[in-house]
């Protein structure tokens, strides 16, 4: 509490980390409240990982201000008006004190407090908002119509276990709250914040907020245990005790362990709270203990924020685990959750990788089909030991000859194939190739077929700028994370997709479990379909580098595992769902920036010339 109050009578910002179940939520709730009655707030937003969660604690604020008696003790000209209103807040609109209307309101999502000209003439706003709101440049009015920009906000667990697994929506979650919160105060103005966190895992949203070298604020870390038991011999004999009374099914027997040699195993220990522990537990040591001895990676992170420094994505992605990821669906099929189909192929000298993905609005996907051009007759198989390639198709053709053939052949195929999707069914919504090899002759696939994008993968490192930091030029198309430029020395303009970033995403997305947001899921019912699949997302493995104020996940294929085309093709369809307008929750949409112009030849300069005289 002292914590919480010199931060905003500091008007500063502070992350403090709290352990799971601290009661930090029941330490932040009364803060806003706090700012306003003392004068060093007229407004404070009450900010939680989503909407619902910080109604919550408005809510439980709103029960303390209508109910609790010490309070309106001591501010009696803030909760009289409410207690009046007796939550119904149609009464809010006539409230009068000596004629005058108090302006109090009463929302589900926010309070107004009455401004009452001998008590409290100024009276303040609480507002509670989910972190991936529309939260920048957000006004309110006070009762005598004055506009106000919020003086503070209290941010509370802003992530959730999903996004804490997910380096691009920690990514975005830490720029929404280094820009659009920070800049809610207004121009030239300084917001105070207090965030209230739990780690999770290394790199996660709480432990960036946690690092003053990336937010500027001050930092305090608070444990469960600050000093572990000296013999922790004796406990790990309680754990075998515990873990073989578990196992017949009995209970009490660690207990019994415990309170028999309990000065010996608390020796040493000091608890932070040495009160909060179950019923069915002696001490807050013992059940710690438990936590830890179950534990240890998980325990270092929630009680002590401390995690351990491991990575982030490539341990928990697991080839034999990712191919049994089956949504039960047939090959071919679109669910009908999912509004884009999208196509994407990638271009070797063998064969032509392609893969169907469908999504849905929060970038959900599922893999509808995919394969190889020309079709291979196993399952398993690697681009130097393919057996029917192109040259063996269209044979007595140059390579280049053959892959522009074949090239032809797999967009007709794709543009005209039809999904079936409930009673419905649903054709291909976008159709991308990757033009990094032989990128001539997809200049001319694209003339015979105009329905197709072309794009080109850019590596941006932690020293590059990013690409939302390029320099704009007329006629730009700018996404999420990729850039249409226009078409200067070639026919037709070709995407560029930041790569590392889209990676990043899918390899999120491969992680995910299923039934998760994002998760990425498989056609079919058999669990022995896809292993060639996932093996491709596999092939490639990440370094974090820093460079210009901020961290970057690079990718590169892992030794002796060169094999990642459909990781590419993968990579292709997330970056189509977002040109349609598919994105992950609690991401920025990025709108796209100025107007494709259409360039014109000299023929069709002379059609429209001839047009015009004919119909003169």
């Amino acid at each position: 509490m002292k914590t919480i109050e010199a931060t905003i009578r500091a008007g500063e910002s502070c992350a403090v980390a709290m352990p799971r179940g601290s009661g930090k939520t029941t330490i932040l709730e009364p803060a806003p409240f706090w700012a306003i009655a003392n004068g060093y707030w007229r407004f404070g937003v009450i900010i939680a990982s989503s909407l619902p969660r910080a109604v919550e604690i408005l809510d439980s604020l709103k029960s303390e201000l209508r109910s609790n008696d010490l309070l309106h003790e001591d501010f009696p000209e803030y909760t009289t008006p409410i207690r009046h209103v007796d939550d119904e807040p149609r009464r809010c609109k006539g409230q009068r004190h000596h004629e005058k209307l108090t302006g109090i309101r009463w929302t589900p999502h926010s309070v107004r407090f009455a401004s009452i000209a001998d008590r409290c003439p100024l009276g303040g706003i609480i507002y509670a908002a989910g972190l991936t709101a529309a939260l920048r440049g957000l006004r309110l009015s006070m009762p005598d119509g004055t506009v106000v920009r919020p003086d503070g906000a209290i941010i509370d667990d802003p992530q959730t276990d999903a996004s804490a697994r997910s380096l691009s929506q920690t990514v975005n979650r830490l720029k929404l709250i280094q820009g659009a919160i920070r800049g809610m105060a207004g121009p030239g103005k300084r917001l105070s914040i207090f965030a209230a966190v739990t780690v999770i895992q290394t790199h996660d949203l709480a432990d960036r907020l946690l690092d003053p070298k990336v937010t500027g604020w001050r930092v305090v870390r608070t444990k469960s245990l600050y000093a572990f038991p000296t013999n922790l011999e004796l406990w790990f004999k309680y754990h075998e005790v515990r873990r073989e009374s578990a196992m017949l099914g009995e209970s009490g027997a660690d207990t019994t362990f415990y309170l028999a040699n309990r000065d010996a195993m608390d020796a040493g220990a000091d608890v932070a709270w040495p009160d909060r522990k179950s019923e069915d537990k002696v001490s807050a040591l013992q059940e710690l203990m438990d936590y830890w001895l179950d534990d240890p990676d998980a325990f270092a992170a929630e009680h002590q924020q401390e995690p351990r420094s491991q990575s982030q994505m490539a341990s928990r992605i697991d080839p034999a685990v990712v191919s049994r990821k089956v949504n039960g669906r047939p090959m071919g099929e679109v669910p009908p959750t999912c509004p884009f189909v999208v196509a994407y192929i990638d271009t070797h000298d063998k064969a032509l990788f392609w893969a169907v993905l469908a999504f849905e609005q929060n970038q959900t996907p599922s893999v509808v089909d995919y394969g190889t051009w020309p079709e291979q007759p196993t399952r398993l198989f690697t681009l130097s030991s393919i057996q029917r390639t192109l040259r063996r198709k269209y044979t007595q053709r140059t390579p280049e000859a053959a892959i522009l053939a074949g090239a032809d052949e797999l967009v007709t195929w794709l543009l005209g194939r039809r999904f079936s999707k409930g009673k419905y069914s649903a054709g291909m919504d976008k159709l991308l190739a990757d033009t990094g090899y032989k990128p001539d002759i997809w200049q001319q696939i694209k003339t015979q077929h105009p329905e197709l994008g072309l794009t080109k993968g850019v590596g941006i490192k932690a020293g590059s700028k990013p690409m939302l930091e390029w320099e704009r030029r007329p006629g730009e198309i700018v996404g999420s994370h990729w850039l249409t430029p226009p078409s200067k020395h070639r026919e037709h303009p070709v995407t560029q997709i930041d790569t590392n970033h889209w990676k990043t995403v899918v390899l999120d997305s491969v992680a995910a479990a299923p039934g998760e947001p994002g998760a990425l899921t498989f056609y079919g019912d058999s669990r022995t379909v896809h292993p060639l699949f996932a093996a491709h997302l596999d092939a490639e493995t990440f370094v974090e580098t820093e460079g210009y104020g901020r961290k970057v996940v690079e990718w590169k294929n892992k030794p002796n595992q060169s094999d990642n085309h459909w990781l590419d093709c993968t990579v292709g369809c997330f970056v189509g769902a977002s040109m349609l307008g598919a994105h992950q929750e609690g991401a920025p949409v990025v709108a796209q920036r100025g107007r494709v112009r259409r360039h014109y030849t000299q023929a069709d300069l002379m059609k429209r010339r001839s047009y015009h005289d004919i119909h003169a």
